[in-house]
């Protein structure tokens, strides 16, 4: 559901969503646009000893203040339901993000 939201978010920006030079730019530049998770969240995002200097690194950036641009800053232009589908698609945290079934639930994606 996380690239659902991604390339929603592209197709209403007509660009890449996040445009990172490599996976550690990517994953920066995600969590300066939809917040850094907390220290539970991101052991879950990166499993396992091999991860353990990234967490350190993403650590080190959520406590300092990067330029964040909020998902809203980035879809300019969006309706109110379209945002909320974003966010909720969007999560960090896939305990918390939108299922399948949220999602078609959705206001924003009723048919009228």
């Amino acid at each position: 559901m996380w690239a659902v939201g991604c390339v929603l978010g592209e197709l209403h920006l007509r660009r890449p969503l996040f445009p990172g030079k490599n996976a550690v730019h990517t994953l920066e530049l995600i969590f300066s646009t939809i917040g850094h998770p907390a220290d539970p969240v991101l052991k879950r995002l990166l499993p396992g000893s091999a991860n353990l200097d990234m967490r350190a690194h993403f650590r080190v950036i959520r406590n300092s203040d990067i330029n964040a641009i909020p998902l809203v800053g980035l879809a300019k232009g969006a309706s109110i339901t379209l945002m909320a589908l974003l966010k909720g698609l969007c999560t960090l945290d896939p305990r918390s993000r939108f299922n399948s079934w949220r999602a078609i639930e959705d206001p924003s994606t009723s048919w009228p």
